[in-house]
């Protein structure tokens, strides 16, 4: 079989298997998808972009965004655009991984064939690369700056940098011909697999959570216990619930409630993701981000499935914080303070 032919076919095989990992990343959500191959992208693929989807607290108007009527402008433009990034990871991923795989079959093999082969992929890769890391900004833009969120963000942008760097070292290393640019091309490339990897870590915990990747994961206990079909009657003997809605926004509406003791909340699904209500600093990935006052008990739903629901009734006083575990990285947290219930 002759070099070319070679190429052909590694190509033939790479190519494929990313184009079938871009649509199998666009085809539902991806929290609906927990397959651990897909927790190793360079940015998170779940919308980061928080729209309020209700009214404001105040009670004053809405945007057209929040009405659901025509949108435009720029900002709009940049949180349209940000939705490509999730399919284009797979490009700077898998190729630059191919890449590394190449280069080190031919140390071991010495078959020339496969420095064409890394040479595509480097090519490919660093396009990707520089086409990804700025969507992954737009996707994130107007986020705010979650830790788990600025340390993924730096590490692709890092990541995205590296990839134009090893494209520049690749082609002088086969133009020179020159021994020094091949072991300079080789190092950065073999030192870029940790970082695609990091970054790809950080990218899988904001989309699941960082529990995901324990061995058992406080939230697969349940889904969502008890709470999937309740009404207002069946609280508190017809007493009315406040609702707050989990939305395709990744955010709680309303964010902060204000309820009397003896009063209930439900939380009903409204998104396409699946989503969780927790107020248990072992399930939070930062336990400083929930809290509860003294003499509450820790609660967790569970996995909320779309279109369920899940009710917690307060009786003590105080101030609760909870968030959403696979994007608490993503700011959906949410805040319920008990005021006392008046006296008889």
């Amino acid at each position: 079989m002759s070099d070319h032919h070679r190429l052909v076919l590694v190509l033939g095989v790479v190519l494929p298997v990313a184009l079938i990992g871009t649509t199998t990343a666009t085809a539902e959500p991806i929290s609906q998808q927990p397959h651990p191959v897909l927790a190793f992208r360079l940015a998170a693929p779940a919308p980061i972009l928080a729209h309020s989807a209700g009214g404001s607290d105040d009670g004053g108007s809405n945007s057209a965004d929040d009405e659901g009527g025509p949108r435009g402008g720029l900002t709009h433009f940049v949180h349209w655009v940000g939705h490509f990034h999730p399919a284009m990871t797979v490009f700077p991923i898998g190729m630059l991984l191919g890449a590394a795989l190449a280069e080190f079959l031919l140390i071991l093999t010495g078959n020339a064939w496969l420095s064409g082969a890394s040479r595509w992929c480097v090519t490919v890769g660093a396009v990707g690369a520089a086409i990804t890391a700025p969507l992954g900004w737009a996707f994130a833009a107007g986020h705010g700056g979650a830790r788990l969120l600025e340390i993924h963000r730096w590490l692709g942008t890092a990541a995205g940098a590296g990839a134009v760097v090893i494209l520049l070292l690749s082609e002088a290393s086969h133009r020179s011909g020159k021994a020094g640019w091949r072991a300079a091309f080789r190092a950065v490339l073999f030192l870029a697999v940790p970082l695609v990897m990091a970054t790809g870590y950080f990218g899988g915990a904001m989309v699941y959570g960082v529990h995901e990747y324990d061995w058992n994961p406080p939230r697969h206990h349940t889904d969502a216990v008890g709470a999937q079909t309740s009404s207002a009657a069946s609280s508190g003997g017809g007493q009315a619930v406040t609702v707050v809605e989990m939305t395709d926004d990744d955010a709680f509406q309303p964010k902060a409630i204000t309820i009397v003791a003896g009063a209930t909340v439900r939380w009903h699904n409204g998104s396409k993701d699946e989503h969780t209500v927790t107020d248990d600093p072992h399930a939070a990935g930062d336990a400083k981000d929930v809290s509860m006052p003294s003499g509450a008990a820790a609660f967790n739903s569970g996995t909320i499935k779309p279109g369920g629901s899940f009710e917690q009734k307060f009786t003590v006083p105080g101030a609760y914080q909870y968030v959403c575990e696979p994007h608490e990285a993503m700011d959906m947290k949410g805040e319920v303070v008990v005021n006392p219930a008046p006296a008889q």
